[in-house]
């Protein structure tokens, strides 16, 4: 059964219009200046890559053992060879909001579930702590980064599912791995 689901779209159907979002930020990629950024560190200030190929960064709120293997997987696939790919993953919630302030992302893609909250919650309360920490994050990274964003859950909560903004598509898993990769091909060519 695939739950995945154009966010977007959703909202307009559910409460009429969407604003939209502001798509005219252009990142120059200019390789005169690829010595003032380190490969790792493509800062907001500069926004090069050191090769001929445009460059596409992208962000996964997982490791490379989970979900996040299958959709480092998927990039590679569709886009090694038109891209200078680069793939970064962290489970930690300190780490994802930094790099969204830091850096130049060009996508984000956020396995919810896995995310690290730092919490002395029990395991009932803490549940409802990380759905909610979850949700603030998607919504700042997006407002941040200006970049689209996926979100991948399992938790099957159709209020969770609700409250979800900020996020271009979002996917309950399992989820169909053709959507996945039709929703990430939508992201990267739309910006």
């Amino acid at each position: 059964m695939n739950r995945g689901f154009n966010v977007d779209a959703h909202r307009a159907q559910q409460k009429g219009p969407v604003k939209m979002r502001d798509e005219s930020r252009q990142d120059n990629y200019n390789s005169n200046d690829a010595k003032k950024c380190v490969p790792l560190k493509r800062c907001k200030a500069h926004c090069t890559y050191q090769s001929d190929k445009p460059g596409l960064w992208v962000f996964i709120a997982d490791s490379q053992d989970g979900v996040g293997g299958v959709v480092a997987a998927i990039l590679r696939e569709e886009f090694q060879q038109a891209f200078d790919l680069r793939v970064f993953f962290t489970r930690c919630a300190a780490d994802l909001m930094q790099a969204s302030d830091e850096h130049c992302f060009d996508l984000f893609i956020l396995n919810v579930d896995v995310i690290h909250f730092p919490s002395r919650l029990n395991f009932i309360s803490a549940l409802d702590f990380r759905k909610k920490k979850s949700l603030q994050v998607v919504k700042q990274i997006s407002t941040n980064s200006n970049r689209p964003v996926i979100v991948l859950y399992a938790w099957g909560d159709p209020v969770f599912e609700k409250n979800i903004t900020g996020a271009r598509y979002a996917f309950e898993l399992p989820c169909s791995v053709y959507e996945l990769r039709e929703a990430i091909r939508q992201c990267v060519e739309k910006g």
